[in-house]
């Protein structure tokens, strides 16, 4: 597996050209050991569907105040840790495999969809995350050129 230079712990290995690899830029999650499949941990700075949808079950608790907007900031970190806080969790802000069972009881943490894309697009996309320092699908604003 090669490292990505670019995440910020330097151990961790890029995802959309090394389809077997833990963690990437642009999409953050490990590998469980027990399936051998890609298990998502949503924190700061994720985007998309997924995130909403995380809001929204965090504010019917009461636990969130911002706005459902899909954009994992400040707001719906904090809300994460005073989530984990109350369900007696490890506190860290993220929503890995243990806080989304806990704010999702019995419904199983959705692949990531870029996932679902080839890995042609996966490696545009990686490639697009390093050149404009954006996450997916942000990546993609402003790129043209030959990236051969």
């Amino acid at each position: 597996m090669a490292v990505c230079r670019f995440c910020p712990d330097f151990r961790t290995r890029a995802l959309f050209c090394l389809q077997a690899a833990s963690k990437c830029v642009v999409f953050r999650g490990r590998i469980s050991s027990a399936t051998k499949t890609i298990v998502p941990t949503y924190r700061l700075g994720a985007k998309g569907r997924e995130v909403a949808r995380i809001q929204e079950q965090l504010k019917s608790e009461g636990f969130y105040l911002g706005p459902v907007d899909g954009i994992f900031g400040g707001g719906t970190e904090t809300a994460a840790r005073l989530f984990q806080a109350a369900k007696l969790l490890v506190i860290d802000g993220q929503i890995g495999p243990r806080t989304w069972d806990a704010l999702f009881p019995g419904v199983p943490i959705p692949p990531p969809i870029i996932l679902s894309e080839s890995l042609q697009f996966r490696c545009m996309a990686l490639t697009g995350s390093f050149e404009t320092n954006n996450s997916f699908p942000d990546c993609f604003a402003g790129l043209s050129g030959d990236f051969d």
